[in-house]
Formats: structure tokens, sequence, C-alpha cells
């Protein structure tokens, strides 16, 4: 006799009886709800439908904000990119036409205004894939304008919020200009020198190895202002003596020869001595000698 292997209760076959009684509830419990599950995935479908025609109407507008924009920032003006931004708000086109805004009235002397600008877009549009391009312009602008402290917490804030960005190495480049002008050449030296990798190779390499040797200087020369010119004071111009053109002697009337023959000849009569009035005698004559 040949003995048994023991069958491992875990190999056991399960008898065909209780897999058809639970294929037969699982049938039964989907006719029941087969109501509900047909809902649910109609549901569904609906949804994924919305999802993506509202994507494609997203795309739409998407793109034709982009368009406005672009034809906005051909015109160079700021009514047209005021425009893109009331018409699109909150987009990325919007965010790109304040940009160019705060640019336009930087370079027409308008700080103030490029000012006001650039806060809104900073405040406003703080996902916008150029948010730190708005930092920086913003810390440019305090930094012409002479406010140091303002100028360093707004590159301060590009370090922080976005450190990979590659605007970061300009905000440490600016940075160090800050610490140069203040006469802190040691410090400068060390923020140039920490940059100098990032821009191995490129055009701005050179530009770093001229701060950092301005850097080594311990004392900056001051070139002194141009002295302004005093103005002179106005003089009245001296009129010309007017000349009287003299007469020449062929302008002269030449004098005929019987004019001065006459002239010889009639003596010249002494005017005769008034007469006395009627009734008065005549004063005597003086005795003759």
């Amino acid at each position: 006799m040949t003995a048994q292997k023991p069958v491992h209760p875990e190999s056991k076959p399960v008898p065909v009886a209780e897999t058809t009684e639970e294929i037969s509830d699982v049938i039964s419990q989907l006719e029941t709800h087969k109501k509900a599950v047909v809902i649910a995935i109609l549901g569904a479908a609906v949804i994924l439908s919305l999802v993506i025609v509202f994507r494609g109407l997203a795309d739409n507008k998407h793109l034709a904000a982009a368009e406005a924009y672009s034809e906005a920032a051909k015109t160079r003006t700021v009514e047209n990119l005021d425009q893109v931004i009331a018409d699109y708000p909150n987009s990325v086109a919007a965010g790109n036409a304040l940009l160019t805004k705060a640019e336009l009235q930087t370079t027409s002397g308008k700080s103030e205004d490029a000012q006001i600008t650039l806060l809104t877009f900073i405040e406003k549009y703080q996902k916008h894939p150029r948010h730190t391009q708005g930092l920086l312009a913003m810390g440019n602008l305090y930094q012409v304008g002479g406010d140091a402290d303002k100028a360093s917490s707004y590159y301060d804030r590009i370090l922080k919020e976005d450190p990979e960005s590659e605007l970061a190495p300009f905000a440490m480049i600016r940075q160090g200009d800050l610490l140069l002008a203040a006469g802190k050449t040691d410090e400068a030296r060390l923020k140039y020198e920490s940059i100098m990798p990032a821009y191995r190779g490129s055009a701005f390499f050179e530009r770093i190895e001229e701060k950092i040797e301005l850097s080594k200087v311990k004392k900056l020369p001051v070139v002194p202002e141009p002295k302004k010119p005093t103005p002179k004071p106005a003089t009245k111009p001296t009129p010309e003596p007017t000349t009287v053109p003299a007469k020449s002697e062929a302008s002269k009337p030449a004098k005929s020869p019987a004019s001065k023959s006459s002239a010889k000849k009639e003596p010249s009569k002494k005017p005769a001595p008034p007469k006395p009035p009627a009734g008065e005698k005549q004063a005597p004559k003086p005795p003759k000698n």
C-alpha cells in the first residue's frame, strides 16, 4: 500500500457549492444596486466631461489673454496694458502686463508710479512665474533711489523665497554693490566671491572680477562733482554812434562869379538911427574936433 500524502489545509479545494453561492450573492447584490451603480458611473462621466470642457475653456481664455498681452506689449503704451489687466485679472498675462507697465514707467522717469505698479504685482501675483523678477525690479528701484535698507530687504526675499532662482545670483551681486557703496569692502568681496562659480564662463564673470578688484581698494577714490558754471551778468549792448555823413565839397552848390562880384561892390549899409517921436527935441550933436 502506498501512503497518501497529507493535504495542506490551505490547499484544500473549495467546494463548488460554496463558490457558486458567493457568485450568486454578488450577482444578486449587483441586481439590487444596479440603478445606483449606473447613476454613479454616469455621474463620474459627467464630472470628467465637465473637467475636460472647463480645462479647454481655461486654455482658450489663457490663449486669448496671452495674445492680448502680446499686442499691448508691442504698442508700449500704459493704456493698452491696463486694458489687459482689467480684461484678464489674476492671469499670467495680467501679471506680465504689470511688469511691462512698471518698466515703461521707470524708463520715463516715473519711479513712484513704477513702485506702486510693482507693489501691486508682488502682493497680488505671488504665484506668478515671474514673481522673482518683480522683487528684483523693486529692489533696483529702491537702490537707485538711495534707500539701501529697502533695496536689501527685497533682495533678501529673493534668496529666501526662491534661492534656486536664476535671478538669485543677481540679487547677491546687488547686495555686494550695496556693501561696496557703504564702504564695507571686505564683506562686499566675500559676497562677490560666493557667486563666482555660478557665473564662471559667462559674460558676467569678468564684471564680477572687476568688482572684486574694486573691493580690494581700502579707500575708494571720490570723484568730485564738476562745478557748475557761474552765469555771467547780462550786459546791455552799447548802441553804435550814429555818424552823419559829411557833405562833400561836390555836393555844395557852387557860387556863381556874378554873385561874388556883386557881394564885393555893394557897400555895407549901416542901419539908420531911429527917428525921435514927434514933439521931442533932438539932442544936440557933439562938437567936432
